[in-house]
């Protein structure tokens, strides 16, 4: 997803915060950053002398990592006190603002789960429920697949641990060279790949973060509610909170949102999202965000 109130980074960007603080980070370490020299300090949107601690600590946080935009929300007791963008950049194309596009990565997660709790307490989907059967999953490479419900997909205790066999999400060649069909693989051809292995551990016995957990309960979510997820998400988790401009994120860079920032990263990976096999920027191709 992309949004404006969110943190892209997976799990702790910003730590060295204070609590309070929410922000967006168009991810550094470029493959060609400009020198430090030539790069100028830009702030937009409104700030005040006593939250300046903020202002320079994400200051230091991009510099120390290369990052060019940011912006940063500060909320205390239910009131909004700070929305500010930061760019820290010689390239003038883009500029950060307090209401700028950034992706969320795994910051997607308690949103996908809050739609979960929200067919649950709408008395449609109990969070006991045994996914295999939900899903139509065979269970035949592994029977304790059976044994796998809601609860675990939403607490990362499903038994898929990427330390121990990779992350499907990640595996995109080779699925598509186990199934035999072209690049870009699907998330129902990443099921299916992944619904034939067996488990590295027994359901709710070892917690392993997993990207696939929830892949499988965006499925439950569109299978029970009978729309898509991102319909579902907008009507029943985000419209509530007014919030209008979160939005799935797309791969290809001729497919970013207008407002959306640009994303930096030191790495290339062969392309995900075609058969070109052409190497292109990680953020833009070497994965498939939209899976």
């Amino acid at each position: 997803m992309i949004s404006d109130r969110f943190s892209v980074s997976r799990r702790n960007t910003l730590r060295l915060l204070a609590g309070g603080a929410a922000a967006g980070l168009a991810a550094g370490l470029p493959a060609s950053p400009a020198g430090a020299a030539a790069r100028v300090w830009s702030v937009t949107g409104r700030g005040a002398t006593s939250l300046k601690p903020f202002d320079d600590t994400l200051k230091r946080f991009m510099q120390a990592r290369t990052i060019p935009h940011a912006s940063l929300a500060v909320v205390r007791k239910g009131k909004l006190v700070l929305a500010r963008g930061y760019n820290w950049t010689a390239d003038t194309s883009f500029a950060a603002g307090p209401t700028s596009l950034f992706r969320v990565a795994s910051l997607s997660k308690p949103i996908t789960a809050a739609a979960v709790l929200k067919l649950a307490q709408d008395g449609k989907l109990s969070l006991s429920a045994k996914v295999a059967p939900l899903l139509r999953l065979s269970t035949a490479a592994d029977p304790r697949l059976a044994a796998v419900t809601v609860t675990h997909l939403l607490q990362h205790l499903g038994g898929w641990d990427s330390e121990v066999s990779g992350d499907p999400m990640f595996r995109d060649r080779v699925i598509a060279a186990a199934l035999g069909v072209p690049l870009p693989i699907t998330q129902a051809q990443i099921i299916a790949h992944t619904s034939g292995l067996k488990l590295d551990h027994a359901p709710g016995t070892t917690y392993a973060y997993s990207n696939y957990g929830y892949v499988l309960l965006q499925k439950i979510i569109e299978r029970v509610s009978g729309v898509s997820y991102a319909s579902y998400v907008q009507s029943k988790v985000l419209t509530p909170l007014k919030i209008k401009r979160m939005a799935l994120g797309r791969t290809a860079k001729s497919l970013r949102k207008s407002g959306e920032a640009p994303y930096f990263s030191q790495y290339t990976g062969k392309s995900v999202i075609d058969t070109s096999n052409s190497v292109l920027p990680f953020p833009y191709g070497g994965f498939n965000l939209g899976n």
